[in-house]
């Protein structure tokens, strides 16, 4: 029965780790910043693969009464003229993004509306700027800030901000190696993290085996 428990540990310890390495990967980051040109937040960030920084802004209050935020109704068709043109992008949020080890500076440059709920409303960042206002050249070339493996310290500044928005608190979100619809080509085979439930269910019921094994020795 040593053997037998031996095995358990071992297999619980490994696939511990693996469940844990895909929690820290899938994990989004949020940072509390104010939209005022000139404010400056460092963030650290880990990664197991080679990464670029992706991030999106989450506003309070609901979409409707918000219209400031913009509205991603675009015109005309985008695959053929190579461009996103909105008639309300919203107001101006411009920010640039550098990290320890590299000298470049990234901007990033607000899209209007890309998502909402009963409670918040988000804006996606693209690490490329306006061609003119409400036009983004698409799809993007450029793909962000590049991230090495292991920790980065980021700094990102807040470049410009719309006046209907200056001076508001939002928090900065800090989108992940793996999500569930996209994941970084080094990090995929932790996707299945997400089946932690079924593990825990199968130890579970592998120990409870071994225990009535044991019992059934000893009586």
């Amino acid at each position: 029965m040593r053997a037998a428990w031996l095995i358990w540990l071992v297999a619980t310890l490994l696939q511990s780790a693996y469940f844990v390495s895909g929690y820290i990967a899938a994990r989004t980051i949020s940072v509390p910043i104010v939209l005022s040109a000139g404010f400056v937040a460092d963030q650290k960030v880990f990664r197991f693969g080679d990464d670029s920084l992706r991030m999106r802004l989450q506003f309070s209050g609901t979409h409707t009464a918000r219209p400031e935020l913009g509205d991603f109704g675009t015109k005309g068709e985008w695959r053929a003229a190579g461009r996103l043109e909105f008639p309300n992008p919203g107001a101006e949020i411009l920010l640039k993004a550098s990290s320890d080890s590299s000298e470049v500076q990234t901007p990033y440059s607000a899209l209007p509306k890309t998502g909402y709920n009963q409670f918040h409303i988000w804006r996606d960042l693209v690490a490329e700027l306006k061609e003119a206002p409400g036009i983004w050249k698409w799809p993007p070339t450029n793909h962000g800030l590049p991230l090495k493996p292991g920790n980065n310290d980021i700094r990102i500044e807040v470049t410009a901000v719309g006046p209907k928005l200056d001076g508001e608190n939002v928090n900065l979100l800090i989108r992940p190696e793996i999500g569930f619809k996209a994941c970084g080509s080094q990090v995929c085979w932790l996707w299945w993290w997400i089946t932690w439930p079924i593990f825990l269910i199968v130890q579970l019921i592998w120990a409870g085996i071994l225990l009535k094994r044991g019992t059934r020795r000893t009586a």
